[in-house]
This record gives C-alpha cells, structure tokens and sequence, in this order.
C-alpha cells in the first residue's frame, strides 16, 4: 500500500468520526482519550503527518461502529 493510500483511508477513517461526533465535542480531544494519546499527536494523525497504527484504526473503528473493511474499499468502476 502507498502512504497516499493508507493516508487516504486515515482521512476516510476521520471524516466518519466526524459524522458521529456530537457539535460540542472535539474530535482531537476524543481521539486523544481513546488512544491515550497526547493531543499532539491525535493532531499529527489528523493532518496526515503521522499514520495511524493498525492497533489505532481498529480501537477506533470499534468504538465509532465503523466498517473496517469499508475504508478499503475501491472504486468498483475502476476494477
């Protein structure tokens, strides 16, 4: 896999969590309970500076209710 692709697929990953998110919540200050993170670096996932473990996108996708397999889906026009 690519870094744009697996970036790709971490922006993906966010914009769920977004969705889900109440309008008084902070996505970098839930993100940083639930990984346990600094504040940081949640931020430094969120502009793509730094990927997501796989330990991390599946804390999230589980906690979030999110397809994980749906984040790496394709285009099914391009196959």
């Amino acid at each position: 896999m690519k870094k744009n692709e697996s970036f790709n697929i971490q922006s993906k990953l966010f914009d769920q969590v977004r969705t889900a998110l109440g309008p008084e919540e902070s996505l970098g200050y839930v993100l940083s309970d639930l990984l346990s993170l600094s504040t940081d670096a949640v931020y430094r996932r969120l502009r793509n500076n730094t990927p997501m473990t796989i330990y991390e996108v599946e804390k999230v996708c589980a906690h979030f209710n999110i397809s994980f397999d749906a984040l790496f889906e394709k285009d099914r026009r391009k196959i």
